[in-house]
């Protein structure tokens, strides 16, 4: 695992990433920059139409005044006195350069210079309402006005100096917006430089606002040359936030996928997913050949290479301290599949492996209170037994004698091999005492004596301490441990570790298969004044708290019209095809069972160990909560498909080595590179050609290999698939 993380870190990120994450940079960028400019914009669009609208209000109000002014004595005809009254309210004007008045709709417009003809005049505006316009001959100058009171109409050109003073109230933004200004049912009149509307460009967008007294619509208009020019002042500093985050994003993508082949990460991930089982390895009295339990050992259900064994994950499991809540995991899911064995075989016990690093957890106790109980796996069923590859300190010694004192019985494994064997036996109260395969593994047919291994017989016989010898392979080392006392022996010349499942149905096949009597010849065993030969009965009844019930009748009553509610559902935008609530299941089977809640999460957490429900992303172990679990079949209960014919994997493995074997190279996916690799896909065709095997035969083989070992995921997590996936030779 190790090997493959280092191959991981060595992927390298190709042009298209590169492209990807400046891209991906751009357009957060932008999309930052643009959002701050949008709110900035509005905020300043808002202050400015307020302060405008004021005194375009005041504007109109001045006009309205001139205008009464003008038309005080009601004027007919363009005559001497009516000039001079337009030359003098014209000088005396606060907004307009010039009047232009048209008395009565048949006479002709008066001016300071007499008469006026007026070729460009909009068309005019109803009684009492007043338009803008701008008079063409003098677009840089000429913003005008129309006003009506009955048949008189008044034009007013205004004041430049007036003008200036508006937009210099405005100059601060005069870059960053267009301004249009409509008053009546004129068109919009450009302001402050802004283009016509046939020079101007695209609108991005608008925002309009309208005065409160002479409802002068002000139009305050974003085209892209504006966001263009804005863009290009900003840009010094936008560029090197884009490089710093394309820098940013690489380095996360690079360490994303490191993150994903990390040993450490792949367990913690495998822990969350509870893909850790529980395993049996059956004990075997020497004397009479039947079973008398079992220890439980852990395997990892990994998603490409099936079962692993514990030598490739325990010890990064014990550095990085997640071999605590692996264990109380793997205690758990025993705990319910051993129940049934123990009902019938009362006199059977099952041995886990704890360390001292779970003794010195503040909560270890509380964890094994919770975990083993009389409706389960009894106590005094549960044979602990303490690695002693670290040492025991004081707080560990504490913890085993309460444990000890609260019924579990206590082994000291791997005996011999450890950093204070002597020491530990003198202090502990130790129950049983495992030799270590390491002492056993060594006697073969010319063996008459090995002076370690006989010590340690010797020394448990004078301490009289029952001994467990593993991995017995051979009935010569069996001979040899009978010929000297040993009690008990396990390894693969009775069976290897299985599942729980299958260790009941081996069960009651070895034991149908013992006679009545064995005449086994060896030593007389002492006995331990601490254990018995078999483990006492319970007082009370078994299962006490759970109350017996038919697994497959309650769940199918379960999955019944009358059951639980089941159906898709959803989840932070995540859908959950046909599900159940588990506190929903509490309350249907604490109603079904008449029960308490928490018999029937006891009991929903032994259909969870049974295999029956699972969680819906098995990262959850039954509660009384809102969580997603569905029914499921029990993966011991699916028959694998029948396979074509297949070639020796053995050889298989060594063309894919050989020189002119599989092309392995630099292949990219999923934006980055990755040296010695090749895809599925290209492993199924190769295989397909050099073995004239069918498509499916060539999935079979290679899924073969990755349970092997000899071909593994980039990433060792992803089963073989024929398609772009990228593999590697182990």
């Amino acid at each position: 695992m190790t090997i493959l993380w280092l191959r991981a870190r060595v992927a390298r990120p190709g042009t298209l990433a590169w492209g990807a994450a400046f891209a991906l940079s751009l357009v957060g960028v932008l999309a930052l920059w643009a959002s701050l400019e949008i709110g900035r914009d509005r905020r300043d669009m808002r202050d400015e139409a307020r302060l405008l609208g004021a005194s375009w209000d005041s504007l109109f109000f001045a006009l309205e005044q001139d205008f009464s002014r003008l038309i005080e004595r009601a004027p007919q005809t363009c005559d001497a006195e009516t000039i001079r009254r337009i030359v003098s309210v014209s000088f005396t004007s606060e907004v307009a350069r010039a009047y232009f008045l048209r008395p009565t709709a048949a006479t002709s417009w008066c001016g300071p210079l007499g008469v006026r003809r007026h070729t460009t005049l909009p068309p005019l505006p109803g009684d009492g309402e007043a338009l803008l316009y701008v008079e063409p001959s003098i677009r840089s100058l000429g913003l005008r006005t129309i006003s009506t009171r009955g048949a008189s109409a008044l034009v007013a050109e205004l004041d430049p100096n007036v003008l200036a003073r508006l937009s210099m109230q405005a100059s601060g933004n005069s870059s960053r917006w267009d301004r249009y200004l409509i008053v009546g049912r004129a068109d919009p009149v450009p302001w402050m430089n802004a283009p016509q509307a046939d020079e101007r460009g695209r609108t991005l967008w608008q925002r309009g606002s309208v005065s409160p007294t002479y409802r002068v619509r002000l139009i305050q208009s974003v085209s892209t040359a504006h966001v263009l020019s804005r863009l290009k002042d900003s840009a010094v500093l936008l560029l090197p936030l884009v490089g710093v985050l394309t820098l940013a994003l690489m380095g996360w993508l690079q360490s994303r996928y490191r993150d994903r082949a990390n040993p450490q990460r792949r367990l913690e991930i495998a822990l969350r997913k509870r893909r850790f089982e529980p395993f049996v390895q059956p004990i075997v009295s020497v004397q009479s050949g039947r079973c008398v339990g079992g220890e439980v050992l852990m395997r990892w259900r990994h998603p490409a290479r099936g079962l692993l064994s514990p030598q490739e994950f325990i010890g990064l499991a014990e550095e990085s301290r997640l071999i605590v809540p692996m264990s109380n995991m793997v205690m758990a899911k025993a705990r319910d599949r051993l129940a049934p064995i123990i009902a019938a075989h009362r006199e059977m016990y099952f041995s886990f492996n704890i360390t001292p690093a779970q003794l010195r957890a503040p909560d270890f106790d509380q964890t094994l209170e919770r975990i083993f109980d009389a409706s389960s796996l009894p106590r005094h069923h549960v044979l602990l037994e303490v690695t002693e590859r670290e040492v025991i300190d004081a707080g560990s010694e504490a913890a085993l004698r309460r444990l000890r004192a609260a019924g579990y019985k206590l082994a000291l494994d791997d005996f011999g091999t450890g950093q204070s064997s002597l020491a530990s036996i003198d202090r502990l109260p130790v129950d049983r005492l495992k030799i270590d395969r390491e002492f056993v593994r060594h006697v073969d047919g010319a063996t008459t004596e090995r002076p370690v291994l006989d010590t340690i017989i010797s020394l448990a016989h004078t301490l009289q301490i029952p001994l467990i010898a593993e991995g017995v392979e051979t009935d010569v080392q069996w001979d040899y441990l009978a010929a000297r006392g040993v009690q008990y022996v396990q390894g693969y010349l009775i069976a290897r570790p299985m599942a729980i499942e299958e260790f009941n149905a081996w069960l009651d096949a070895y034991h149908a298969d013992l006679p009545e009597q064995t005449t086994v010849r060896m030593l007389t065993p002492r006995r331990s004044a601490r254990i018995g030969d078999g483990v006492p009965v319970l007082a009370a009844p078994f299962d006490d708290a759970v109350p017996s019930f038919d697994t497959d009748r309650l769940i199918d009553e379960m999955r019944g019209l009358a059951g639980i509610d089941v159906r898709d559902r959803r989840h932070r935008l995540r859908s959950y095809p046909q599900c159940f609530v588990s506190a929903d299941a509490v309350t249907w089977i604490a109603t079904r069972l008449s029960v308490s809640r928490a018999v029937a999460v006891r009991i929903g957490e032994r259909l969870t160990a049974l295999g029956r429900i699972e969680h819906v992303v098995s990262e959850h172990d039954f509660a009384d909560a809102y969580l997603f679990f569905r029914f499921v079949v029990s993966v011991y209960d699916v028959e694998k498909p029948p396979l074509d014919v297949l070639p020796d994997l053995e050889a298989v493995a060594r063309r894919l080595r050989a020189p002119d074997g599989i092309a392995v190279g630099a292949r990219r996916r999923h934006l980055l590179w990755y040296d010695a690799s090749f895809s599925g896909r290209a492993l199924s065709e190769w295989l397909r050609q050099q073995f004239a095997l069918t498509e499916t035969a060539a999935s079979a083989v290679a899924t073969a290999l990755m349970l092997r070992g000899d071909v593994i995921h980039i990433f060792d997590d992803r089963p073989f698939t024929p398609t772009g996936e990228l593999f590697r030779l182990r």
